[in-house]
């Protein structure tokens, strides 16, 4: 057939093992592939992982990239950073109560459904003051690359797998705790680093 590619005797696979689904033997034991299947998903491929002039096939390892955050917040129609109120400013570094504020707060209004903002899995239960107000709670969240404290909420499980953009927790009650404040969710890398790119 005209542009379907047809590989030579002497064709070598460079790709990360194992690829055994593909050829059904070893790599010593299927050079050269013989395996119609093999053979057919190969032919598949854009003509860019191909060399006709070498018999080569290059296949690039793929890593899997997170990407910007999900949406946060379910009643704000984007990630939005809490400006300054009498209580602080919610910008990473901006001074709060005296200090770096080394987070981002996203603002959303209290009793908020709060998404996941990268496919991965909650680990364990964080608190930011312990000191067992109507905010103190929160949960530490790792995956995709990322590891990150996201404070004043109530989570709907402590341990387990969750993907990117589906229900996390709910936003509790800042008002009752700091009234006049601009309602927010804290968001924190578990390095201290900035995570304002990714909001």
């Amino acid at each position: 057939m005209a542009g379907k590619w047809e590989p030579e005797a002497s064709t070598r696979l460079l790709l990360p093992l194992p690829w055994t689904q593909l050829t059904g033997d070893t790599a010593e034991a299927a050079t050269p592939f013989s395996s119609p299947l093999f053979h057919s998903a190969i032919s598949e491929l854009p003509a860019t992982f191909r060399s006709f002039s070498t018999g080569i096939l290059l296949i690039p390892p793929v890593f899997p990239t997170a990407g910007r955050w999900a949406k946060i917040c379910a009643t704000q129609s984007a990630n939005k950073i809490r400006g300054c109120d009498s209580y602080g400013c919610g910008a990473y570094n901006d001074q709060s109560g005296g200090k770096p504020h080394k987070g981002v707060d996203v603002i959303c209004r209290d009793g908020s459904l709060v998404y996941s903002p990268f496919t991965g899995s909650t680990k364990m239960q964080a608190k930011p003051f312990g000191n067992r107000n109507a905010i103190d709670n929160g949960v530490l969240l790792h995956g995709s690359g990322f590891c990150l404290k996201i404070f004043y909420i109530k989570p709907f499980k402590y341990r387990g797998s969750i993907r990117k953009g589906e229900r996390l927790c709910v936003l509790l009650p800042m008002q009752k705790v700091h009234p006049g404040i601009i309602s927010h969710i804290h968001i924190q890398n578990c390095d201290l680093s900035d995570p304002t790119p990714n909001i």
